[in-house]
């Protein structure tokens, strides 16, 4: 279970930021009058801040695959505080306020008056906040169980045998995914030139 939970968390924040930044873009309120009617969408509604959160759930999850166990953590933490803020947004589905209505009107009617009906992108806007929420959450708990990428590098750097003193090698070793710098690399290759060549001695 503790394995399967990093996909299920990376799924969670990925579709989360997605659904997020389609949700904003999305009308949330219908400006409805006597001749005409037009839509406002979530960024217009909210000063742009629904996109700007789902720009920063995608960040972090970036981010979070470029860290260790510690930095996973920090991360995970704010995107579920971002997840819980989403969330909160789109419940409150705020209001717009009358200059915002009157611009977007301006540009299909010449009424004063008019009425707002919500739509239920607001909803979606939410339910993408609690994914992120969920997502952040469960990698808090478990980001000690998941492998470090760095670990690849030291792994492979064990089994290495690296010549330092040789550039192709070097690149080709970073190339596979070794870390030539790693002191192991150097001390296989040091302890292999050490040992006599039994050929060279018949």
């Amino acid at each position: 279970m503790i394995r399967l939970s990093r996909p299920g968390a990376y799924a969670a924040l990925l579709l989360g930021g997605i659904g997020a930044l389609v949700a904003a873009s999305r009308t949330w309120w219908l400006v409805i009058t006597t001749d005409a009617r037009a839509g406002l969408d979530g960024n217009a509604v909210t000063g742009s801040l629904g996109q700007a959160l789902g720009v920063v759930v995608l960040a972090g999850l970036g981010v979070s695959l470029t860290v260790g166990t510690l930095g996973r953590r920090i991360v995970a933490g704010l995107l579920a505080a971002t997840g819980a803020g989403i969330a909160v947004l789109g419940l409150t589905h705020p209001v717009p306020d009358d200059a915002a209505v009157l611009g977007r009107l301006r540009e299909v009617s010449l009424e004063t008056s008019w009425t707002l009906q919500p739509t239920g992108w607001p909803g979606a806007f939410a339910g993408a906040g609690l994914l992120v929420a969920v997502g952040g959450i469960v990698m808090v708990l478990t980001a000690g169980h998941w492998r470090d990428r760095s670990g690849r590098f030291r792994t492979a750097a064990d089994r290495a045998d690296i010549d330092p003193e040789d550039t192709i090698a070097v690149w080709k070793a970073m190339d596979s995914g070794v870390d030539p710098t790693d002191e192991s690399a150097v001390a296989s290759r040091t302890d292999h030139d050490r040992t006599p060549d039994r050929k060279s001695r018949g």
